[in-house]
């Protein structure tokens, strides 16, 4: 087993202090190591931020560097969506701060090309956080009522309105 190998491996399965000093000792000897990928990957869900930070700034993989930053992205706006003590103006700037990441992060040169997925995910979330988060004007939705006549969303625009989704699949 290699040095890197058994540092994965801690960051795979070890305490929160453990993967926190096994990152660090990765970034340190292995920072162009692909075996960060998949911590970094789980840490977009569980953080903590600080050690999505520290693989953006100090990760030579670019894969593992764009990926800890759509997971900083993601875990910054789920941060904003699930923190119920936040003010609506700290909310805001978790928004912005995500938006800000994956606008940078489908900037970089080559990202469609050389990351086709990455890029795409990050699409979808900016979709995502663009229109159809909490405070934002629904999508248009056409239907047709219990009597056959065609309605929009849009028609109830600025009244109190229920849409219930259902289906039987």
């Amino acid at each position: 087993e290699t040095a890197d190998g058994l540092l994965e491996w801690v960051l795979a399965n070890g305490t929160a202090a453990e993967k926190s000093e096994s990152l660090a000792l990765m970034l340190a000897h292995f920072n162009e190591s692909p075996k960060l990928l998949g911590y970094v990957q789980r840490l977009g869900y569980y953080g903590p931020r600080e050690d999505l930070d520290k693989v953006i700034k100090m990760a030579g993989d670019e894969k593992v560097r764009l990926t800890a930053q759509l997971g900083l992205a993601s875990f910054v706006a789920n941060e904003g969506e699930r923190n119920k003590e936040l003010t609506d103006e700290e909310r805001k700037a978790k928004t912005e701060e995500a938006k800000k990441l994956l606008n940078e992060l489908v900037a970089v040169g080559g990202v469609k090309d050389n990351h086709p997925k990455l890029a795409a995910t990050a699409e979808g979330k900016l979709f995502k956080i663009n229109n159809l988060t909490i405070g934002c004007v629904a999508p248009e939705i056409v239907g047709v009522d219990h009597a056959g006549e065609e309605f929009k969303l849009s028609d109830y625009r600025g009244t109190v309105t229920l849409v219930d989704f259902w289906g039987i699949w």
